[in-house]
């Protein structure tokens, strides 16, 4: 409705229609009554292909792809992937660019409206100072034919700019592999592909250019140039050969051009010059006449062609791929197709002050992207609509009320989708900027009806459902660390209790010994008539203790200290082996390592899940889900459904057995409350922050007047305008509290003067966070571009964050981590072989008593190694620090272009999540392993503690594979089966054991040391 017709024969218009898929669709309709009965080679029903080499001046012998289609067939997407694989071997593209400028000439874009707008103020003066120099030249010289008006400057510069960022976007696209559709059957701008030929003179990358064609179009030209052109075809058609048949070997077809994109650099030369359409009835306006005459040829610069003998089988470029577009000026056409791909959310940047139909939707993107959206009135009256075509006309409060209602269903949609670029304003690189980030944007495509914040709230439910495991793996850490260590430490004290005992057993021996040859002395004694000493002996025929000695005599003994240790030593043998076994016993029924292992992993899955997932990388690939039409709905599902299958893994495994889940803190915390749900996202910063990335978070300093003023003196002495004037602030605040100058001496001390500082001081804080977003928000330029990054651990988010927010600040973390882990490693290793050293000496210094002692200490050290894997931990550290520091290096390697491409993003994702899952499955010692080890993790959460850390049991259970097994005899550091207490538990044994042979060698004490180690 209000669409004109624009006639250009008696029997066919373009008539735009809704085509399949809410596609605007602009084809040529006839009456089916064009014969093609000349291209026989095409009727038989199947796809013919041919090379084409371009023979014209200029064309440098490229070779060009043709693909004849027969009318009637019909091209979809599979088939089209098929050629494209199997016979063009081109890699499939990460995005299909689209570029529309409408029909004017590109060096006629300037309209007196756009001229007279404030962003066009620094363009118009340069053009009035061009002016004043060239009459002064033409003066001079006697040619006042070469003096230009503001209008024709400005349109030349307008020109040089597009052909400039066109060139720059062709090389962006060479490089992230995204293929360029020229449409010429649905959706042509003969504009926008003129831009494209001259753009692609100027440099040497070729991207894949795919062009859309019709023979029907082209037989609706006539000059010699057709005529020949017509020839030339025939000769294709007829050397095709079909594609996919056996021993197919496709012949190459010089072919000459009619034109080289220089020859249409003026399109005042083809105003006197007759249209080369048929249908042309003498009414085309003089500025459309070059169009006539550019589009009766083939695009000269495309790689591949796909024609179609009628515009009724053609094909879409949504068919090729997802579909990225670039709107610059425009006129009727361009203004249902640029209201179409808005609504339908597609990937588009709008090029600001190009004039046209773009220029009234940037206009309209710019005010509503910023603060709060004005009304409809407002907007439609701030709207730019510099043009008086007839789609000026139909813009109205229409449009304005769409473009503001998706920005109501969508918020982030007009800074990540749907943007614009100042061609004025903004430089080169900037407009490149972001073009790419635009087309590497994560949320593509308009968010469904009744939506909402599911995108938000589902991972938040992840996250809730990681909190669950996490404060869960805690728990069970506890108990686990509590009843290894507490088995290993009874099982050396068992030992200490083994050796004592022999110890002071000797010592008793030895006192009766020394106190029997005593006795006998003082008996022998008594045998003296004149001694009378009743404490030693009696009398002979005495009673002593109700009972008469039948001779001699008897001391009265009193029980030592030795014996009394000898008794303690004797129950302490006996009752430690009971309470290691009871503990032991206990840990091996309510497994509580295995539990800690299962919960610690499935969490950091899950957080690995919600990263792939914000970054639609991997699995969640939006590509992946093309087929089945909504792409964001799919990934969704797909992300619901893997985090509930990790969550219920850990549940079934071993939580279930013997054990159940605790729902504290952020866990049952309510979605469907808005306060509830502000804590939830303030627990997952702060969760992520403080126990993911930095273990031992150190205390913040309370801030004091001093702190802050000199925070903000530091960048004011380097001349920061802004800051200077904080700080004035920040002294002017102090001064009116009475803070500054500080109090006397005498007074400074008092708490309530403190605490009076430090109050001050926070609010100063605030005041300096204010005035720093108060000065941000100044710039209106800083406004227009996304600059405030920051990772809210919920919202999609582009690679460049993930790098920087996760990437790096894992690399960091592990580069802290892993020499406290090979620190502690080295320390426990340098014990155990001082322990042994001892033992040795021990027997050396002829003490084989005290020999099993060392042994079993070396014991306890190893256990703690192996207990908390350390080997394997140390190793994998260092393997991931390897890995994200090779990201990083190739990272910072890589242009604007190449970093936002697809592959980029899945291997980024894939390394920095693999190496975190790495980390953890090696802290937990292999037990925790899911089935879907290949995906990433929220990392080592609470690694290295004290540069220890506390895993899960180092062996692994029979079911499980070893980390570190000797590829010969199979030892993986775990000493055996069972738990590390129980392996200590035997090595106590066979040190005690050793206690009662060492006597045996005691000749020599270093044998002794070697026979006492296990």
């Amino acid at each position: 409705a209000g669409q004109p017709t624009v006639r250009v024969s008696s029997r066919r218009a373009w008539a735009p229609r809704t085509t399949r898929a809410g596609r605007i669709d602009h084809r040529m309709v006839g009456d089916g009554k064009v014969s093609f009965e000349r291209y026989a080679g095409v009727k038989d029903g199947a796809l013919k292909g041919v090379k084409l080499k371009h023979s014209e001046a200029g064309g440098d012998g490229r070779m060009a792809e043709v693909l004849f289609v027969p009318q009637g067939f019909e091209m979809t997407s599979d088939k089209f992937k098929d050629v494209a694989d199997k016979t063009w071997s081109l890699k499939p593209p990460n995005l299909v660019v689209q570029c529309d400028a409408g029909m004017l000439h590109p060096s006629q874009l300037c309209t007196p409206s756009l001229m007279r707008l404030p962003s066009m103020e620094e363009w118009r003066r340069f053009a009035v100072q061009h002016q004043m120099q060239s009459s002064r030249r033409a003066v001079r010289d006697g040619r006042p034919d070469c003096v230009k008006d503001e209008t024709t400057v400005v349109n030349e510069l307008l020109f040089q700019r597009l052909v400039t960022v066109y060139t720059a976007m062709i090389e962006a696209n060479a490089f992230a592999n995204n293929w360029i559709v020229i449409d010429r059957v649905i959706g042509k701008s003969p504009t926008a592909d003129l831009l494209l030929e001259l753009a692609m003179g100027r440099t040497t990358t070729t991207p894949t250019i795919i062009v859309i064609d019709t023979l029907e179009r082209l037989f609706n030209f006539e000059s010699p140039g057709a005529e020949s052109q017509w020839a030339s075809l025939e000769q294709l058609v007829q050397m095709s050969s079909t594609i996919g048949a056996v021993g197919e070997g496709r012949a190459t077809k010089a072919m000459q051009f009619m034109y080289t994109p220089s020859d249409f650099l003026d399109a005042t030369k083809y105003y006197n010059m007759p249209s080369p359409r048929k249908s042309d009835d003498g009414t085309t306006p003089l500025g459309k006449k070059w169009e006539a005459h550019y589009l009766q040829s083939l695009f000269s610069y495309a790689t591949h062609y796909i024609l179609f003998q009628t515009a009724a089988d053609a094909m879409y470029a949504d068919d090729i791929g997802r579909v990225g577009a670039v709107y610059s000026n425009g006129g009727d056409f361009t203004f249902e197709r640029l209201q179409l791909r808005i609504a339908q959310g597609t990937p588009l940047v709008m090029f600001h002050n190009s004039g046209g139909v773009t220029q009234a939707f940037a206009s309209l993107q710019r005010m509503l992207m910023r603060g709060v959206a004005p009304s409809a009135t407002a907007l439609m009256a701030k709207a730019e609509v510099v043009s008086t075509d007839q789609w000026a006309e139909d813009f109205g409060l229409t449009q304005v009320m769409m473009m503001k209602e998706l920005r109501e269903r969508a918020p982030s949609l007009y800074r990540t989708t749907v943007v614009s670029v100042d061609l004025v304003k903004d430089t080169s690189e900037d407009i490149l900027e972001t073009i790419t980030a635009c087309f590497s944007a994560v949320d593509g495509g308009m968010p469904e009806l009744g939506l909402g914040d599911a995108e938000a709230m589902v991972v938040r439910s992840a996250w809730k459902r990681h909190f669950a495991h996490f404060e869960n793996a805690k728990r069970f850490r506890k108990r686990s660390v509590f009843f290894n260590v507490s088995t290993m430490f009874l099982a050396t004290l068992t030992t200490l209790a083994s050796v004592l005992f022999i110890h002071f057993d000797k010592a008793v021996k030895n006192d009766n010994s020394n106190e029997e040859l005593r006795l006998t002395n003082r008996c022998n004694a008594c045998s003296d008539p004149g001694n009378q000493d009743t404490d030693f002996c009696t009398p002979r025929g005495g009673e002593v203790d109700g009972e008469w000695p039948a001779t001699g005599c008897v001391g009265l003994h009193t029980e030592g200290a030795d014996e009394t240790a000898l008794k303690i030593m004797q129950y302490s043998v006996v009752v430690l082996p009971i309470v290691t076994v009871l503990i032991a016993t206990m840990q091996a029924r309510f497994r509580p390592g295995e539990k800690f292992a299962a919960c610690l992993v499935a969490a950091s899955e899950i957080t690995a899940e919600i990263y792939k997932y914000r970054t639609r990388a991997l699995d969640y690939d939006e590509a992946n889900f093309r087929k089945e039409g909504n792409a964001a709905n799919a990934a969704r599902q797909l992300f619901t459904a893997t985090v509930s299958e990790k969550y219920a893994n850990a549940l079934v495994s071993e939580v279930s057995k013997g054990g159940a889940l605790r729902m504290k803190g952020p866990t049952n915390l309510s979605l469907n409350d808005e306060e509830d749900t502000m804590k939830l996202d303030e627990a997952v910063l702060s969760h992520m922050r403080n126990k993911l990335l930095d273990n031992c978070p150190r205390k913040r300093k309370p801030p004091t007047p001093k702190l802050v003023y000199e925070t903000e003196e530091t960048p004011s002495s380097q001349g920061i305008g802004h800051c200077r004037s904080i700080c004035s602030n920040v002294e002017y605040f102090f001064t009116c509290c009475g803070v500054l100058p500080r109090p006397s001496s005498c007074f400074c001390r008092l708490p309530g003067v403190k605490r009076a500082e430090q109050s001050v001081a926070k609010a100063a804080e605030k005041v300096l966070e204010e005035a720093r977003t108060a000065f941000d928000d100044d710039d209106d330029d800083e406004e227009d571009k996304p600059s405030d990054r920051y990772d809210d651990m919920v919202t999609s988010f582009s690679l460049e964050d993930y790098v920087d927010y996760r990437t790096r600040p894992m690399a960091h973390h592990f580069e802290n981590v892993a020499p406290k882990l090979s620190k502690v490693l080295q320390l426990l290793e340098l014990l155990a072989i001082l322990s042994t050293s001892s033992a040795a000496i021990l027997g050396i210094f002829r003490l084989p008593d005290w020999v099993a002692l060392p042994i079993a200490i070396s014991t306890f050290f190893s256990a703690l190694i192996a207990y908390f894997n350390l080997y394997q931990r140390t190793a994998v550290c260092n393997a991931a620090v390897k890995d994200l520091h090779g990201l990083l290096t190739k990272w910072e390697g890589l242009s604007l272009v190449n970093r936002r491409t697809r592959q980029m993003k899945a291997e980024a994702v894939d390394i920095t999540e693999s190496s975190y899952i790495a980390v953890i499955i090696a802290k937990c010692g292999g037990l925790g392993s899911s089935k879907s080890n290949d995906d990433g993790d929220d990392g080592d959460e609470e690694d290295g503690k004290k540069g220890g850390g506390d895993g899960g049991e180092a062996p692994a259970p029979a079911h499980a594979p070893s980390w570190n097994a000797c590829p010969k005899c199979g030892y993986d550091g775990s000493g055996g089966g069972g738990t590390v207490g129980q392996q200590m538990m035997g090595n106590a044994a066979i040190a005690t054991a050793a206690v009662g042979g060492s006597s045996r060698v005691a000749s020599n004490g270093i044998s002794a040391a070697v026979a006492t180690v296990p």
